[in-house]
């Protein structure tokens, strides 16, 4: 049931599947409220609480198709699907050739000619993969998937530019080569190993390229040519539909919801289609699946709470996925929030032109994010967005702009659609919240590849899949050099390393006590720490934040994430009663303020965590890292303890990687309740700072002048 915040009904609306389609309702500007009735497993009805949204002047009247009318459009369209209506390959090859595009157009017919003359198809080459053992991977059986992966994407990739480029230059023998490519890669068994069972990325890749295949070339397939590549295309699939409705049981299944993307595109290209009756059935159900679980790592404000390189992993086929609706469909989704904003995140957590760490889940130790991705799938994002911030952000490195590399086609296709591209301005915005992801990025500069930032996390998706035991956490960068860091390396998933280590809160700029008991401990009473638990119950939350002067503030609550579970009875019992932690950030004073405060009912141990790239020395009670050109010096205010330094890991990485170091703040007696202030100062400058504590309270003087802030628990106050 959906009412006004007035309580003015707006729309009741039933549905056998636990997901209920509103896309196509037009809604004004204002607050809603919603509530669910069901009935759950035991034949007992059921209602959830009234939950709340609004829709911002913005959004209103951004209507998306049903899966009914998505199925029908594309059905329509007909074949090659992906050209603009009105346009050919002629013409767009002329629009291409002459403008920014030149050099990128000219190197995919060039990589044309080198795929002509190469050997042919990789899959057909590659050994047996070697299985996970027990159904834990291995380093061997993820070496095995990776090169089944990347065999798969190669001829993926050969097939496409061999039949587009075959059109954009008149040489059929590129056509005759992409049709050997694509009954090579339907002659590869759907049940073997690039089937969704053993490896379901290899799998998308796949039915993906038989499916444009299937597009592109059909007309020149003889009838059983064209029947035996849609039965292929048609198997794969359907391996996957089989599976699809777990989402309604697991809504975070990071696979699950990356295959929509590939599902939507696949289905969109074959709908329709005589060989392949059930792809319009089966696109109607996942246009609306796919909608309705867009935004589920963060919601509508553009933000990824599943970790900063995954959010890269999963943009990589967002843009794709917007281009074939576009382009085959007319449905243009460049007004919908979820997308709109997803950019936003971007630009806020990945530094334009650099070659930075990300800052939070697996994978943060892969730094190449930007080149990999900005020259391609950013640069076709903003060509449909058109935000001037968008399009500054991919041409921020130079050559990206004539850059001569084999990009998607989709951008050739695009220009068929006359869009207005956005006149390139820089951004603005210093400090950038997704409080739906619980994530914050505050920044000296909005543009600058050396400027310092400080990224927060406190997040409702805790320590699931690809996040980590991290909430209330920080990174730290200087002069756009990491100075703190979230520890450990991503092997695999669940390899030993990524259990013990990379998910621990021990190596997070993170609370923890007794000798490193954090967050989404897998027993109830824990006395060590053990590896987290993958789940989201133990969360945190971003619940304030303020900018005053020079001073952003960001308060995040981490009581729920500080908890055990019992393995035997599954249930989750707290560890600390209270975990708050403030961060306030001045850029031009150069310096960072972490202020905590927790109880717990047992007296506990506290300590205060610190990774690094580089080493740590001591002098006294500071500690000091130097990353050239940038330095900062740490200490500490409160009880009474001390710093000790250590490096590398109990677990070793299971590849090579350089070590990291680490720094404990050690109280010195145990207290059932722990209030202190971290003074971080970039460059280890002398700024006159007095400090004054009284209880939980602390006061903090700036340059001895008026300039203070004061917190005590949840509370901030900063008087410029």
């Amino acid at each position: 049931m959906l009412k006004k915040a007035s309580g003015e009904a707006v729309l009741t609306r039933s549905t056998p599947i636990p997901r209920i389609y509103l896309h196509d309702l037009p809604l004004s500007a204002g607050a809603y409220q919603w509530q669910v009735t069901f009935i759950d497993s035991l034949g007992k009805p059921q209602s959830s609480g009234w939950r709340r949204f609004n829709i911002t002047p913005q959004a209103s009247g951004v209507l998306l198709p049903s899966g009914a009318v998505v199925a029908t459009k594309a059905a329509q369209k007909p074949s090659p699907r992906l050209i603009p209506v009105g346009s050919t390959y002629a013409s767009l090859g002329k629009l291409a050739s002459s403008g920014e595009y030149a050099a990128a157009y000219m190197e995919y017919n060039a990589q044309a000619a080198r795929e002509f003359s190469s050997a042919g198809p990789s899959l057909n080459k590659l050994p047996r993969s070697i299985q996970p053992v027990n159904g834990q991977y291995t380093t061997a059986s993820v070496a095995s998937i990776r090169a089944l992966q990347d065999a798969a994407s190669a001829d993926a990739s050969a097939l496409e530019i061999l039949a587009i480029s075959s059109n954009f230059t008149g040489k059929s023998a590129y056509e005759q080569a992409a049709i050997a490519r694509l009954l090579a890669l339907a002659a590869v068994p759907t049940r073997g190993d690039s089937s969704e069972a053993n490896a379901d990325q290899a799998n998308r890749i796949i039915y993906v390229a038989l499916a444009k295949g299937l597009d592109y070339l059909g007309p020149k397939l003889s009838p059983v040519e064209r029947v035996t590549v849609a039965d292929a295309l048609k198997d794969r699939i359907s391996q996957v539909i089989a599976n699809i409705n777990s989402l309604d049981g697991v809504p975070y299944d990071s696979h699950q919801l990356a295959s929509l993307h590939h599902l939507v595109q696949a289905l969109m290209l074959c709908s329709g289609r005589s060989e392949i009756p059930e792809a319009r059935a089966w696109l109607e159900t996942v246009w609306e699946l796919w909608v309705t679980t867009t935004g589920s790592w963060a919601g509508s404000d553009g933000g990824y709470g599943n970790g900063n390189t995954y959010a890269w992993y999963d943009f990589s086929v967002l843009p794709q996925t917007l281009a074939t609706a576009r382009l085959i469909t007319g449905v243009d989704l460049s007004k919908w929030e979820p997308v709109k904003r997803a950019g936003e995140f971007f630009v806020a957590f990945t530094p334009a032109n650099t070659n930075l760490r990300n800052s939070f889940g697996d994978g943060v130790e892969t730094p190449q994010m930007y080149d990999a991705y900005s020259f391609d799938n950013f640069r076709l994002y903003a060509a449909m967005m058109g935000q001037a911030s968008y399009e500054w952000y991919w041409r921020a490195k130079p050559s990206n702009i004539n850059r001569s590399s084999a990009i998607s086609p989709l951008h050739f296709f695009i220009l068929g659609e006359g869009l207005t591209k956005a006149t390139a301005a820089a951004p603005t915005q210093l400090v950038s919240e997704f409080r739906d992801a619980g994530l914050v990025a505050i920044h000296s500069s909005a543009t600058s590849s050396n400027r310092s930032s400080l990224y927060f996390k406190s997040s409702r998706m805790g320590s699931l899949n690809h996040s980590h035991a991290d909430q209330n956490s920080f990174n730290f960068v200087s002069q756009g050099r990491d100075i703190l860091i979230s520890g450990g390396y991503y092997p695999y998933f669940a390899s030993p390393h990524h259990l013990a280590v990379t998910r621990a809160t021990r190596f997070k700029n993170a609370l923890t006590f007794d000798g490193g008991i954090g967050q989404a401990e897998p027993t109830n009473d824990p006395v060590k720490p053990g590896n987290p638990v993958f789940s989201s119950d133990p969360r945190g939350e971003l619940i304030s934040s303020q900018t005053l002067g020079d001073w952003t503030t960001v308060t995040g609550d981490a009581t729920l994430a500080y908890r055990g579970k019992n393995p035997t009875s599954q249930a989750w019992s707290p560890l600390l009663s209270a975990s708050v932690r403030t961060v306030s950030y001045n850029s031009k004073a150069k310096l960072l303020l972490i202020y905590d405060w927790a109880t717990s009912a047992t007296a506990r141990k506290w300590e205060l965590n610190f990774n690094a790239p580089t080493e740590f020395t001591k002098v006294g009670n500071t500690i000091k890292i130097v990353n050239s050109p940038a330095s900062a010096c740490i200490e500490n205010f409160g009880p009474t303890g001390s710093f000790t330094l250590s490096s590398g890991f109990p677990v070793a990485p299971e590849v090579s990687q350089p070590t990291q170091y680490q720094a404990r703040f050690n109280v010195a007696s145990a207290s059932k309740e722990f209030a202190s202030l971290t003074i971080v100062r970039e460059d280890c400058n002398q700024m006159p700072i007095k400090v004054n504590f009284s209880g939980t309270a602390a006061t903090i003087q700036i340059n001895n002048t008026s300039n203070s802030l004061a917190f005590d628990k949840k509370a901030t106050t900063i008087t410029p």
